[in-house]
This record gives structure tokens, sequence and C-alpha cells, in this order.
């Protein structure tokens, strides 16, 4: 395992212990310091998602340096002339860059972002980082999905407003093992944008009809544009 999925695996058991420990708290009386690890835990998974885009991006760093020097070696044996190669391989760089700088200086109009789709049985996530000024990308499993229409379910009986605190920790329903709490936001996030979940300011989120939420998803998720691998 490289470092990045050892992080991100750290990230995910420290924000699934400060959830353990949210719900020991409220048990106990102990509102303000159940509040308090409440945003710490929020604070981890936000760091769970960054891990998330840096392993991306690293991998798709390694990508491009693979096709550099397949560029290299292919014109190098073409022309027999080192000097050649280095020019061919400086000029794709070149071009590499300029793309991305490109890309960097457009400002997306408001309400482009988040988009989504859908990669096999992965939900895809697609935001801006203002930041980088790039894309980034976020999956979760369709199975995350799925679990969380079941914890909404359970939540949200007659338009009763739930909160993700409400539904967090999920559960796959297939091993029993605790889903990453970044994977059950892109879940959510895509049922807002989606308008199969209502969000009410801070207090909370509510559906319209919880017994007909399955079958509007997978409405929805047929509707999806779907990545070519």
């Amino acid at each position: 395992m490289d470092k990045a999925k050892q992080a991100r695996a750290v990230l995910a058991e420290a924000e699934r212990k400060l959830r353990e420990l949210v719900g020991t708290a409220a048990g106990c009386g102990e509102y303000d310091t159940a509040v308090r690890l409440t945003d710490w835990a929020r604070a981890i998974g936000a760091l769970a998602c960054d891990a998330e885009t840096f392993g991306s991006t690293i991998a798709n760093g390694a990508d491009y340096a693979a096709r550099r020097n397949d560029f290299g070696s292919s014109d190098g044996a073409r022309t027999g002339k080192t000097g050649d190669k280095r020019t061919a391989v400086s000029r794709e760089a070149s071009l590499h860059r300029n793309t991305i700088t490109k890309r960097g200086r457009r400002t997306p109009p408001k309400g482009e972002y988040p988009k989504f789709t859908r990669c096999s049985d992965h939900l895809v996530k697609i935001g801006w980082s203002k930041k980088g000024r790039a894309e980034y990308e976020h999956k979760a499993p369709r199975g995350v999905v799925d679990a969380l229409i079941a914890a909404i379910v359970r939540r949200s009986g007659n338009g009763k407003l739930f909160t993700v605190e409400d539904l967090l920790p999920l559960k796959d329903t297939r091993e029993g093992s605790e889903i990453p709490g970044y994977q059950a936001y892109v879940a959510l996030a895509w049922l807002k944008s989606a308008g199969l979940v209502k969000q009410h300011g801070r207090q909370g989120y509510s559906v319209r009809k919880a017994t007909q939420l399955a079958e509007e998803v997978t409405s929805s998720w047929l509707r999806l544009s779907e990545q070519v691998v």
C-alpha cells in the first residue's frame, strides 16, 4: 500500500473513532463536547477528501511521466539523435503545461459545479478547486448510495427533518464494514443535485416521499452520463 493510501486509511479510521466519541459524549449529556468532536470529525473527513484528491493527482502525474517517456523513446528511435529526443520531450512537456494553464485560467460559471457522472458502478462527483483552479474528482460505489438511501428512509418518516449526523456512520449492507464519511457526502451531494433531497439551511434535510426514494434514485442513476473507462 502506498503512503497516500495509508494516509487515507488513517484519516478514515480517525473519523470513525471521533464519531463514536460523539455518540458517547451525547449519551453522557456532554453536549458541548459532542459538538466540538463533531467539528473535528468533519475536519478529518475534509482531510480524507483532500487525501483522495492528492492520490488522484499523483496517479495522473505518474501516467503523464510514463507517456512522456514513451513519446521521447519513440522519437529517439525514429531520429537516432539525442538532441531531437530532448526537443520532442520538451515540446510535449510545454504543450502539457500550456493545456493546464489554459484550463486554469477559465473561470467556470456559477452553478456549473459540482457535476455528476457514473463510471461502471461508481458515482463520480466532479468539482472545481478554486485554489488549484482545476477540476477534481471524488468517487463513491453505488452501494454507498444504497446505504445512504436506507439510512434516510429510517430517519425521514412523515417528512421529518434529518441531519448528516443522524445518518453517519453508514454501514456497507453486504460486508457490514463502515463506509468512509467522504463517500457518504459524495452520495448526499448527488441526491441534492438531483432534487431528491432538499436542504433546509442548517436545520437539516428532507425528502418528499421516503417510500418512493429508492425508485426515484434508480431512475436518476440511469439518467447519469456514463464515463468510458
